[in-house]
């Protein structure tokens, strides 16, 4: 786990695999099945456990179609959003007019849902998801390429229309960051409390 290195919000970070997967999409159901215990226990030792949030992902980046970043390596975006608690339903709104833009402007077709442990069913395609719980996704095939798409949905969804792709980082906060929650993770592991 990592801090993102263009945070859409404050505490935007990164799950990713030990080992090398394009996607998440390419783990089976058991790895899976792991991988969302493991990301919800790092979710509470954020202390976002409580808060709105939404984890994002997308599918392979390479290919004959290029999806929305730079890097080829497995990893999900978890995203607190920065609004008060009981404001989910004005985000989820406006994250669907965001994606309605994308369908309209053809870089996206209709999404279906899925549960996360059923991933790897969309293997080989590239697409985006989003989840506030892990429990269900929302899928969305990507048709054409359209870089930075997720980055720029989200941030949109924020209100953050004018959004730079690659906003300095501040890596000294990022290193603190992981090297704290890494911490955190290896107390729990031991099972101490807080």
């Amino acid at each position: 786990m990592t801090s993102d290195i263009a945070p859409i919000r404050a505490d935007h970070s990164l799950f990713y695999t030990d080992e090398h997967h394009r996607s998440f999409s390419e783990l089976s159901s058991f790895e899976l099945s792991a991988a969302k215990g493991t990301i919800l226990s790092f979710t509470e030792a954020m202390k976002v456990g409580g808060s709105p949030k939404v984890f994002l992902e997308h599918g392979p980046a390479d290919g004959s179609v290029r999806s929305l970043g730079c890097c080829d390596h497995a990893h999900i975006h978890l995203v607190p959003l920065g609004i008060a608690s009981g404001l989910e339903t004005e985000f989820h709104a406006a994250l669907e007019t965001e994606v309605q833009k994308c369908i309209s402007a053809n870089e996206l077709s209709p999404h279906k849902t899925i549960a996360f442990d059923n991933l790897s069913g969309v293997n080989g395609n590239n697409y985006i998801w989003f989840s506030f719980d892990l429990t269900e996704l929302r899928i969305f095939f990507i048709k054409r390429d359209s870089r930075q798409l997720l980055r720029r949905i989200v941030a949109g969804a924020l209100g953050e229309s004018g959004f730079e792709t690659w906003r300095l980082h501040d890596q000294a906060a990022a290193i603190s960051t992981q090297l704290s929650l890494h911490s955190t993770a290896n107390r729990l592991n031991r099972g101490n409390s807080f």
